[in-house]
This record gives structure tokens, sequence and C-alpha cells, in this order.
């Protein structure tokens, strides 16, 4: 199941100094090899003036899926 969450959620959720501890945990696994995070993929539509940015991480651990965008 999707849950979809937005900035309130988020911020209501998950205070700053446990968002830097998961921060810093997740760099730390992708210095040890055990995450992947490809390059960003970005698509431009001219005709709207708009562009999307994909950035796709795994984890071994895994078990959150975020997505941001403004």
């Amino acid at each position: 199941m999707t849950l979809l969450l937005n900035r309130s959620d988020v911020q209501s959720l998950l205070s700053m100094p446990k968002a830097i501890d998961v921060l810093e945990a997740a760099f730390a696994e992708l210095d040890a090899g055990s995450a992947e995070m490809p390059d960003r993929t970005v698509i431009v539509d001219p005709s709207v003036g708009g562009w999307i940015a994909y950035m796709p991480a795994y984890s071994e651990i895994g078990g959150v899926r975020l997505v941001l965008r403004q």
C-alpha cells in the first residue's frame, strides 16, 4: 500500500535531528557499497516550461521510499 505524505505530515513525524541521523546512515551505506544511487535523470518538457527529476536509490536495509518534490 502506498502512503503519500505532504510536508506537514513529514515534519510532524520526523524531527530534524532524526532526519540528520537517517541521512548519515544512508550515506554510510552508500560509502560501504550496500546501497546504490545512480545519477539523477532529468526530463524537460519545453512545451509547458517544466521539468521533472528522478533520483532513484536502493538500500539493502530499505523499508522506506521518500519522494521529494516542489
